[in-house]
């Protein structure tokens, strides 16, 4: 995951789907603008696995924005009620160089967590407009990827995405990868088409 990418449109108003061409690279000028490549893990240990273990159970990226009246935001991660956490390696969950934010869950499992911005002194922050990208959805020899998040004004997929959606029916909306292959993607904001159509923001 990652702030804004190439898969956005420049919209105002809360519309329930969009969908960009592929040469469309537009920010929100309203959205708080999350750099993830300027932003650093201040710990990783997401449900107490580890790996810089004493931490709270919980990620934390710091330096992800700073908003109007100065304050420099974190994002903190944590993982829902009843929710557990399997990942292959906790190592994998960091900020990789190219600026994507990487949470690592075992092929079979799934997790729910919770995204908040906090600032310094651990204030939960609202912020009035942000954006988001998931990437690189794919599926493997027998498993496909899924995002299921609520909470959320619009979204956008690529012209041609791969992606399949669909509804759980309680106010959250399911994106699914459809197609194999790999076409990882090396910048939030420099995606090939394939990697377009394998985004949503």
């Amino acid at each position: 995951f990652a702030g804004s990418s190439r898969a956005m449109l420049p919209t105002c108003a809360p519309e329930p789907y969009r969908i960009c061409s592929s040469d469309h690279a537009c920010w929100r000028s309203e959205c708080t603008e999350i750099d993830l490549k300027k932003a650093t893990v201040r710990y990783s240990n997401l449900g107490g696995r580890g790996p810089d273990f004493g931490n709270p159970p919980a990620m934390r990226l710091g330096g992800v924005a700073t908003i109007d009246d100065g304050r420099i935001l974190d994002i903190l991660i944590t993982l829902q009620k009843e929710s557990g956490y399997t990942p292959t390696s906790s190592g994998f969950n960091k900020i990789n160089a190219d600026g994507f934010g990487v949470i690592n869950v075992k092929a079979g499992t799934s997790v729910a967590l919770t995204f908040t911005f906090v600032d310094a002194w651990d204030e939960e922050v609202e912020l009035p407009c942000v954006t988001l990208s998931f990437y690189d959805f794919d599926n493997g020899a027998f498993s496909s990827e899924v995002l299921q998040i609520g909470g959320f004004d619009t979204y956008t997929l690529g012209e041609f995405s791969e992606l399949a959606i669909s509804s759980d029916g309680r106010d959250e909306t399911r994106f699914t990868s459809t197609t194999r292959g790999l076409s990882v993607p090396t910048s939030p904001t420099a995606l090939n088409e394939q990697q377009l159509q394998r985004t949503v923001a």
